[in-house]
């Protein structure tokens, strides 16, 4: 007798917004196992999905349900390019995650050019478009943590539906303008034997809470913004991870110094800011001590040191004179930075508000005008929360 069974179900209901499944109780599913299996996106001409997060960014939100009782919900999309970063080295990107998740964040020798390139594929338009698999306990800890679920369950999978988010058009192509999604199925194994689902269960959970610093009027200005998040008010927090997207990108029409960026990355990227320094205080006192260096190293050795190692192309954290990429090439006055992720570890219990200071010096506007507009700030923390009989509760 096997040790496990495969199952692939078909959703309760689909659409192009939402699909949903609803699983038996007392099934003994493997909840790492989870996955949404022949995901088919097809947009209406020939285009890429963005090159750090591949078909991951299709999905805007996930609720899971145990016993009809919502348990974990994951809505933190500013994260994705770190979570799907962290899944493997870039031969495992381009082998496995490249076919998977039609993921383009794994880089070849250009032996024309003799650069790095990243090989994207290709999304073609209607019946031709590939198909995906997606983990979702890459969205739920809870999954992962959980190990058998005996409850009943029910996965709500909310699309993303804004086209410009979700595709990134080929170059001097027509962009997308709409698409259709099939109903993909849920794979997931079972188990054979005596499996109890856990009575208690700590997991994480992403919170999300963004803020909008302002825009620089000036050339090489400098600016202080405050701000104070009661998001995550009277739960213990982990790790924060902090993104940078400029206003163009979070209204999809990217500025001429940013626009080959987002043709490559979409808005899934975290864009330097000139001369940046960060921090956050909890209770008044500020987690980095002594702290005055205006350096894009120190940002990314932080988030390293709190996410450990992940996926990127080399030199992703600064704007370089040289880009190591391909597509990065064309003009002098073009920003090429995608990964300036900034990350504070806190592991603490927040019993008022958490504050927040960004500092960031303008360029030349007319130039880069993209390092002067508003900013908008997303603060992703990993909040500590438990399964206790059935219902969440925070830590």
């Amino acid at each position: 007798m096997s040790l496990s069974q495969c199952h692939y179900d078909k959703p309760q209901s689909h659409g192009t917004t939402q699909t949903r499944w609803v699983l038996n109780a007392g099934k003994k599913i493997y909840a790492p196992s989870i996955k949404i299996l022949d995901l088919k996106v097809k947009p209406n001409t020939d285009c890429y999905f963005p090159a750090l997060v591949g078909a991951y960014g299709a999905i805007k939100r996930v609720q899971i349900k145990l016993d009809n009782r919502l348990v974990d919900v994951w809505y933190a999309q500013e994260i994705l390019p770190l979570l799907v970063a962290g899944l493997g080295d870039n031969e495992h990107q381009k082998c496995i995650n490249r076919a998977l998740f039609s993921s383009g964040n794994n880089v070849v020798y250009d032996t024309k050019s003799k650069q790095l390139a990243l090989d994207r594929p290709l999304i073609q338009a209607g019946e031709n478009a590939t198909t995906s698999s997606l983990k979702l306990v890459v969205f739920s800890d809870l999954l992962n943590a959980i190990g058998v679920i005996n409850s009943s369950m029910e996965i709500i999978i909310d699309w993303e539906t804004n086209v410009k988010s979700l595709f990134c058009p080929v170059l001097g192509a027509t962009a997308p303008t709409s698409f259709v999604i099939d109903a993909p199925y849920l794979a997931y194994e079972t188990l054979n034997g005596e499996y109890e689902q856990p009575e208690k269960v700590p997991f994480r959970q992403w919170v999300e809470d963004r803020f909008t610093a302002p825009a620089l009027a000036g050339d090489n200005q400098q600016s202080r913004y405050e701000v104070r998040s009661n998001a995550f008010q009277n739960k213990t927090i982990g790790r924060v991870l902090l993104v940078n997207t400029p206003q163009c990108i979070e209204n999809g029409t990217a500025n001429v110094d940013i626009a080959q960026l987002y043709s490559v990355f979409g808005k899934y990227m975290s864009v330097p800011m000139k001369l940046e320094n960060y921090n956050l205080a909890k209770d008044g006192r500020l987690i980095f001590s002594l702290r005055n260096v205006n350096n894009d190293a120190v940002k990314l050795s932080t988030t390293v040191d709190a996410w450990g190692s992940a996926v990127f192309a080399t030199n992703g954290h600064f704007h370089s004179v040289k880009p190591m990429l391909v597509e990065l090439q064309a003009g002098t006055a073009i920003l090429n930075g995608f990964a300036s992720y900034g990350s504070v570890e806190i592991n603490d219990f927040v019993s008022k508000e958490l504050q927040m200071t960004y500092m960031r010096n303008s360029d030349v506007n007319a130039t880069f005008p993209s390092l002067a507009e508003s900013l908008v700030i997303s603060a992703v923390a990993e909040v500590k929360c438990m399964l206790v009989n059935g219902q969440k509760v925070y830590v």
